[in-house]
């Protein structure tokens, strides 16, 4: 038993899509769609393209066929094709598992060329579905991807991102950063901008975060990590300021001071 994709062109989820949220929201989401479930889609279509999928699709129908026979049509709420054999289904899960999931699962079990991966909140209860489907999940076939938005993991997902902001909003540990994303930095470059006590506190602080490394004597560069975080900072920081831009050009937010 094989699936078949009957996907349409307004199905495709294309780069500009799974770069913008509100870009792909206003393409997916569907009708009276609960707003988590379209953040969920939204985050397994980048899922999927960051683990090498050339082709994502949304909202898209599938079709389990054997030989020449037309099994079942059965939702599913992204799909990603890689390497063109293999067909990875997700769905996207905001409520414990229901009858129809199970019904969906059994089926997709059969099919040769199809692995599944749950997407849904951590503090779902996905043991009836581990349990039904053990052998599955053993094989990787099957397959569950969770992330923290919930309960005491929602609060520690903010406080270790609130810490993180309050670790670069400083006009002096943002003026030692920058230039590390073009070439390692001596102290005495740094001096000529920068008040020497300062400096020394700083160069401390960041190196102790595990931001920034001492490469040579004198000579500092940010660490893979550092680098990382420092362009996911500015990419999150640019998105927020041309939000707030968009808004008040329309209007729906003041103009006071954040």
């Amino acid at each position: 038993m094989k699936i078949r994709l009957l996907a349409s062109p307004s199905n495709i989820v294309l780069l500009r899509h799974v770069m913008d949220y509100r870009n792909f929201r206003d393409h997916f989401a569907l009708r009276n769609e609960a707003e988590l479930h379209v953040f969920e889609k939204f985050q397994a279509a980048r899922f999927l393209t960051e683990n090498g999928c050339q082709r994502i699709y949304a909202n898209v129908p599938i079709e389990l066929r054997s030989a020449e026979l037309r099994l079942k049509e059965l939702m599913a709420d992204v799909v990603g094709e890689r390497d063109e054999k293999e067909v990875i289904v997700v769905f996207c899960e905001i409520e414990e598992p229901s009858a129809e999931l199970l019904k969906h699962l059994d089926s997709l079990s059969r099919a040769e060329n199809a692995r599944v991966i749950l997407y849904c909140p951590h503090s779902l209860d996905l043991e009836p579905i581990l349990e039904s489907f053990r052998d599955d999940f053993e094989s990787g076939k099957f397959a569950i991807e969770t992330f923290g938005f919930s309960s005491f993991r929602m609060e520690e997902a903010f406080k270790e991102a609130l810490e993180l902001i309050d670790r670069l909003c400083s006009e002096t540990r943002v003026k030692m950063l920058l230039p590390l994303l073009v070439n390692p930095q001596r102290k005495s470059n740094y001096r000529k901008t920068i008040n020497p006590k300062l400096l020394y506190e700083n160069l401390s602080f960041l190196r102790s975060s595990g931001l920034i490394e001492e490469l040579f004597d004198d000579e500092y560069a940010l660490t893979p990590l550092g680098g990382r975080i420092l362009c996911e900072y500015m990419a999150f920081v640019e998105k927020v300021r041309r939000t707030l831009e968009e808004a008040r050009r329309q209007g729906s937010l003041g103009r006071g001071e954040f």
